[in-house]
């Protein structure tokens, strides 16, 4: 009796194990990933940064004009937490004497991101990921990314209609010739209009939420994925 209560044990764990392997490999989601070597970072509460301190109002061409004229703040980014930058957000603004008959078409706003040390930046095609994306390999990769761009000459880039709320992009470390992968969390708010014509609708910022890292070498990971 109680060698049969035995072996009805070890098929019940045995089949028990069968059935939890095949559902998990059944889970394309989280194919390949190693969720525990996963560090993530969460900025708590976010973070906001602008370059522009304030708007000053001009009475002759009935605009406002940031100031300081020339200007940036950045965010560093230390992915793998080993005490060394990675990455650096940057937000900027410049006037350039341009326009002479429109002194309010000189302003020149970005936000982009680059990379400090021996690693790349990957965006996936098209170029805004979303949470549960895999980051890997098969992205295209960069070390020095827009999120936004305009210049007063009328050149101008955005990887997103204003305002880009929530959005990951793909991040790509490179250690020992083995890779590593991980996203960052951001809202850009960049100002798409020469014209400031009111401080209401004026807003030129980047906020950084978060961003992780998957430390078992060339092992995809996704957009948002924090733990296990």
């Amino acid at each position: 009796m109680f060698k049969h209560k035995s072996t009805l044990q070890i098929l019940l764990v045995f089949f028990s194990i069968i059935f939890l392997v095949t559902n998990c490999k059944q889970d394309p989601q989280f194919k390949d990933l190693q969720i525990n070597d996963i560090i993530y970072t969460d900025i708590f509460p976010d973070t906001t940064i602008t370059s522009i301190d304030s708007l000053a109002y001009n009475n002759n061409w009935f605009c406002y004009f940031p100031y300081p004229s020339v200007s940036s703040k950045s965010f560093y980014i230390d992915l793998d937490k080993d005490n060394v930058d990675d990455y650096e957000v940057v937000i900027s603004y410049a006037y350039y004497e341009m326009s002479m008959s429109d002194p309010c078409t000189n302003n020149s706003f970005s936000i982009h991101i680059e990379t400090l040390s021996d690693d790349s930046i990957a965006i996936g095609d098209p170029s805004i990921l979303i949470e549960g994306d895999t980051i890997n390999n098969s992205f295209r990769y960069y070390k020095y990314l827009y999120f936004f761009a305009n210049h007063p000459l009328g050149a101008s880039y955005l990887i997103k209609p204003k305002p880009s709320t929530d959005f990951y992009i793909g991040l790509k470390l490179k250690d020992n010739k083995k890779f590593y992968y991980g996203w960052l969390n951001l809202d850009v708010n960049g100002y798409t209009f020469y014209h400031i014509l009111s401080p209401e609708t004026f807003e030129h910022s980047v906020t950084i939420k978060g961003y992780a890292i998957n430390k078992a070498p060339n092992t995809p990971i996704l957009a948002g994925q924090t733990n296990n």
